[in-house]
């Protein structure tokens, strides 16, 4: 089941075991969350994340966030977690810094 895109990249919901990934035509799929529940929680801690950096003061306060949203994307869904995407957008030069 597709439930949008991620980079262009569509995501998609695997029907058999409930994960979420990313539609690759050329590559294995990759995995963005454990489950729905996961992917939701993730996005949240995201928004967070980016909402957080926005009002930072300096680049200490930055690191500090980065760190804190990076361990909260870890302890919400470890393997989702892995795929760079998520911290990909809490980099400095994305807006934040």
């Amino acid at each position: 089941m597709s439930v949008g895109t991620w980079d262009e990249t569509p995501v998609i919901i695997d029907g058999e075991d409930g994960q979420v990934l990313l539609l690759d035509e050329h590559e294995d799929d990759e995995l963005i969350a454990s489950g729905l529940a996961h992917f939701t929680a993730l996005l949240l801690a995201l928004h967070r994340g980016l909402r957080m950096l926005s009002t930072r003061v300096n680049e200490h306060d930055a690191y500090v966030i980065r760190t804190y949203v990076d361990d909260l994307l870890s302890a919400i869904d470890r393997r989702g977690a892995q795929y760079d995407g998520w911290t990909r957008q809490l980099s400095p030069g994305r807006g934040d810094a």
